[in-house]
């Protein structure tokens, strides 16, 4: 591993840049317009109106209108579907509804398996086929590239959706939050019995197994598993670390994140994640990947589109914790990255230096994207732009379209922000050739996309 540092022009203590400003920092002031029109409390009525639902936004919720044209988002409705649906009308722009009754119902309809899911932010879809979902979540991703991307697909750049291999039971982290008796509150199914349906079955059985006190000081539990079976429990609170006694059979380690910062109250900080064939190390701090099985089929699917890795010039911008990285170089390339700090590459680090990849030479620069790329030694063949930590930077697009790069490839997990970068890099040059949806949540509207680009 080499390490190469670009120097900046200020000092940041290693905060990163947010997007569309030059520097971290609040937002310009912005006048008059900042301040309430009237110190008048603002009226709430309550109102239920039927609406016929016409689209879905990014976060699968369907739109549609009620009587005077305004937009109203509602949760767990199908595109095509009339609904009754009751809400607090503030005056606002846009509004938010909840379904009273489905007068219409979509033949796609099927029966909640868990009614009681919604509750914990999971489940969203779960009223729809898997098939009709990735079908749904495709669409969002073809409306949000139009609306928000403003690019004109031909309609074959959009490959079917990668299935998870698991409809349930896949998720690699998953929590709760407790209840005042002291108890994490679960999602009871059908059949009666309660945890979370999404969860792998050693975060569920770790989980069922805890109570705490009810003035334990904390708020929530979670729980993630490691490519061994083994769990990791994150403790969230705002007292001293509470002691906690769980009999079980499995391997467990326990984290505490609390008002003075986290310890390790047994085990280890870190678990390692088989992340579709590839060995990952993630923190307690650091989000881990949820569905990790899910990347073998994903990283079938780029061996067809992008054969022929051996040798070439690969820059990864924002890595993470390498998966990317690790993924060109056992393929033969010749790696390097874009870390804007040194806080952010431990983990990186750690991941290389692995017995798969400790002998691959990879290139580490620390410093702004767009400021590595101006004084980058060579022209890579192909950059990867990891945008789940949050997207690109204007300049950073700027940078891309300034260099001698050819092809793109971005990752994301967000169809807004895929939608809006990927927007950007084409109007910057680069065209999208493939792009290929992965289902990584089943039952929710969550997903992710590898888009494939070239230099127009």
């Amino acid at each position: 591993m080499q390490k190469r540092t670009v120097k900046r022009e200020d000092d940041l203590s290693g905060k990163r840049r947010t997007d569309g400003r030059g520097r971290a920092g609040a937002a310009p002031f912005s006048g008059a317009a900042a301040f309430p029109r009237s110190e008048r409390p603002v009226q709430e009525i309550r109102r239920s109106e039927t609406v016929s639902i016409r689209g879905y936004c990014s976060d699968g919720r369907g739109i549609g209108r009620v009587e005077d044209g305004r937009v109203i988002f509602v949760p767990g409705v199908i595109l095509g579907e009339s609904v009754r649906v009751r809400f607090v009308d503030r005056g606002d722009r846009f509004l938010n509804g909840v379904v009273e009754a489905v007068l219409v119902p979509s033949e796609d309809r099927i029966p909640l398996r868990y009614p009681g899911l919604e509750a914990l932010g999971l489940g969203d879809l779960q009223f729809l086929p898997l098939e009709r979902q990735r079908l749904v979540k495709t669409e969002i991703l073809r409306d949000q590239l139009a609306r928000i991307g403003k690019l004109a697909l031909t309609g074959n750049e959009i490959r079917p959706m990668i299935a998870s291999p698991a409809e349930w039971g896949y998720l690699a982290e998953a929590g709760a939050a407790l209840g005042a008796d002291g108890r994490l509150i679960f999602a009871e199914t059908l059949d009666g019995k309660s945890g979370i349906p999404l969860a792998d079955r050693a975060i569920n059985e770790v989980l069922s197994e805890i109570q705490f006190e009810p003035d334990s000081g904390l708020s929530a539990v979670t729980g993630r598993v490691d490519q061994d079976g083994g769990v990791q429990l994150i403790l969230t609170g705002t007292s001293e670390a509470p002691e906690i006694e769980l009999e079980t059979d499995l391997p467990l380690s326990i984290v505490y994140t609390g008002g003075k910062g986290s310890y390790v109250l047994s085990g280890d900080s870190t678990i390692v994640q088989d992340v579709g064939g590839i060995a990952i190390a993630v923190g307690d701090r650091s989000p881990c990947f949820l569905n990790p099985r899910i990347y073998a089929s994903v990283f079938e699917a780029l061996a067809r589109e992008c054969p022929g890795m051996e040798g070439k010039a690969v820059l990864t911008i924002q890595p993470g914790p390498g998966l990317w990285v690790k993924w060109a170089a056992l393929r033969g390339a010749r790696c390097s990255a874009i870390l804007e700090s040194e806080a952010e590459a431990d983990e990186f680090i750690l991941n290389l230096e692995d017995a798969a990849t400790a002998d691959r030479d990879v290139e580490l620069y620390l410093g702004y994207p767009d400021e590595v790329l101006a004084g980058l030694p060579f022209v890579p063949d192909c950059a990867i732009l990891d945008l789940t930590s949050g997207g690109l930077h204007v300049r950073t697009v700027d940078a891309l379209a300034r260099s001698g790069v050819k092809r793109l490839m971005t990752v994301g997990s967000e169809a807004g922000t895929t939608a809006r970068d990927v927007g950007r890099l084409a109007r910057a040059g680069f065209l999208p050739r493939a792009i290929l949806p992965f289902d990584t949540c089943p039952q929710t509207a969550s997903f992710g996309a590898v888009v494939l680009m070239e230099r127009g």
